[in-house]
């Protein structure tokens, strides 16, 4: 965990990621997200042309359900079910673990239906578009990227799930989340035991590592460029842009995502 306080020099609610351009410091993936597309999108081409969905259109009424369902709704649940599944791994009294692992089931009780309702919401959906919006890439799936994957890894049936394999599969396989995965490393899921997952790409860790103090609670202000620099123009768009990156497996696994979607760090 990066402390608070070194979060809060770069912004003052102290949250990551967390993006400076032109003076502006910009904080939260989707305000991220959109600020990059309404900034910098308007010159792609090809793959990245449709990344923000004309207004008017079901593709951009699409587009922005996928954009707050991601962090409004799904990744809700994904939380919710990765502490309860590792409080019962926790250090604790003897006679406090009967207790915890029975909260720990009735907390399961609601929060797996809902886990596996937005899985098989995300598959039908994608059994009948190429993309969430429909036929183009979008920034919805750069936002949905990571909370699809994390899905995966925590549903019960996501081997039933292979259209939503079909699409991490896609993702993952341009050269723009290839080229994040190889300037930050491979996604890393902090998983309780007993949970697997056959994502490419991922490294999943039993539970999470006690954090080391030389590097755990580093925090690192660096420049980038954003993700569609190298497919639009290949020159640089931004000058002087920074990006906050905390260091750690909690905060590796959300800023992979930044990287592999909004940004290419240099």
């Amino acid at each position: 965990m990066v402390p608070t306080a070194l979060r809060r020099k770069v912004h003052p609610l102290g949250k990551s990621p967390v993006i400076t351009d032109k003076g502006e410091t910009i904080a939260e993936s989707g305000a991220i997200i959109e600020y990059l597309v309404e900034t910098y999108g308007a010159s792609a081409t090809g793959d990245m042309a449709h990344l923000q969905p004309a207004p008017g259109t079901l593709e951009h009424w699409r587009c922005r359900f996928w954009m707050h369902y991601a962090e409004g709704s799904l990744m809700h649940w994904l939380v919710m079910k990765l502490v309860f599944v590792s409080i019962p791994d926790q250090p604790m009294p003897f006679f406090v673990k009967p207790i915890a692992r029975a909260l720990c089931a009735i907390a399961a009780a609601v929060i797996d239906p809902n886990v596996e309702a937005g899985l098989a919401y995300m598959e039908d959906h994608l059994g009948r578009h190429r993309w969430l919006p429909g036929e183009h890439l979008s920034m919805a799936d750069f936002q949905m990227s990571f909370a699809v994957e994390a899905a995966l890894s925590r549903g019960a049936k996501a081997a039933e799930r292979p259209t939503l394999h079909a699409y991490c599969a896609r993702m993952q396989s341009t050269w723009r989340y290839q080229r994040a995965i190889q300037k930050g490393g491979p996604v890393v899921m902090a998983m309780s035991q007993g949970l697997t997952s056959d994502l490419p790409g991922q490294r999943l860790m039993s539970r999470p590592p006690a954090p080391r103090r030389a590097r755990a609670h580093q925090f690192v202000h660096q420049p980038f460029q954003p993700f569609a620099l190298a497919a639009v123009t290949e020159m640089p768009l931004v000058h002087g842009a920074e990006v906050g990156r905390g260091i750690g497996p909690g905060a590796q696994v959300r800023h992979r995502r930044f990287l592999a979607i909004r940004a290419a760090c240099t």
